[in-house]
C-alpha cells in the first residue's frame, strides 16, 4: 500500500480514533450462507492466506521455497502434540450436538479476541477428530479464498477489554493489518465480506477501509 496517511496517537487515543474509523466505515452487515467451519489466523497473516489460501505447515514451507527438516516434521507432528501436524489444517465448528458431549470434553472457542476468524463454507471436505476439542476437524487440502464466506474481526471487543500498553499496541498493530488485508482483497478481486463482530455485528464498506490511515503510537 503507497502513500498511505499515518496518524500518531496516544495510547488512551488509539481506541477512540479506531472506534470512530470502523464505524465510519460502517454498512449493512450481509447474512453469510454455506459457512460451517472456522479458522482462526493472526491478522498479520490474512494476506498471505487471500492470495494463497488457508496452507499447512508443509504447505507454507514450500511456498517459502524451504522443505522441513526431519526434526522439524517430528516437532510439528501430530505425535509430537502439534495440533493439525504437517499437512494438515485444522478447523472448528460449532454445528455439533452439544449435548451428547463427554464431561471431559472441551469445546474450542473460535470467536477469538486475538485472531482474525474466517468463516469457511461446508463444501470443504473435513473430518472430526475430538483428539484436543470436541468440535475440531481436520482437512488434508489447502483452503481456497473462492471457499471463504467472511472475515470476521473483533477488534472493537478486544480494546474493551484489554487495557495495558502491550495489549493496545496489540490491537493497533491488528487494525494496521486490517488495512493490509482489505487492501489485498480488494487488489485480488475478491468479494469477501469484512465483518466486525463485537456486539452489533457490521460489514465494512472495504473503499472506505482503503481511506483510512494507519496509526503509530506516540
Amino acid at each position: 500500500m503507497k502513500n498511505l496517511k499515518i496518524i500518531k496517537v496516544s495510547h488512551d487515543q488509539a481506541y477512540r480514533l479506531i472506534c470512530e474509523n470502523l464505524h465510519y466505515c460502517k454498512t449493512k452487515n450481509p447474512t453469510v450462507v454455506g459457512a460451517k467451519y472456522h479458522h482462526n489466523i493472526p491478522y498479520n497473516s490474512v494476506s498471505n492466506a487471500i492470495k494463497h489460501g488457508i496452507l499447512s505447515i508443509e504447505e507454507l514451507y514450500k511456498l517459502k521455497g524451504k522443505t522441513l527438516t526431519p526434526e522439524q516434521k517430528i516437532k510439528y507432528s501430530r505425535e509430537g502434540g502439534h495440533i493439525n501436524g504437517v499437512d494438515e489444517i485444522s478447523l472448528a465448528s460449532m454445528d455439533i450436538d452439544f449435548n451428547n458431549l463427554y464431561r471431559n470434553e472441551r469445546v474450542f472457542n473460535p470467536y477469538s479476541l486475538y485472531s482474525a476468524d474466517i468463516l469457511i463454507s461446508d463444501q470443504i471436505k473435513a473430518y472430526r477428530i475430538t483428539e484436543h476439542y470436541a468440535n475440531e476437524y481436520l482437512t488434508g487440502n489447502k483452503i481456497l479464498p473462492e471457499h471463504f464466506k467472511a472475515i470476521d474481526i473483533r477488534l472493537l471487543k478486544y480494546f474493551k477489554e484489554r487495557q495495558s500498553l502491550t495489549e493496545i499496541e496489540e490491537g493497533v498493530n491488528n487494525y494496521n493489518c486490517l488495512l493490509e488485508f482489505v487492501f489485498t482483497l480488494v487488489n485480488e478481486g475478491l468479494n469477501i465480506p469484512i465483518r466486525e463482530m463485537s456486539e452489533e455485528g457490521f460489514a465494512l464498506d472495504k473503499q472506505k477501509v482503503l481511506e483510512l490511515p494507519k496509526i503509530q503510537l506516540k
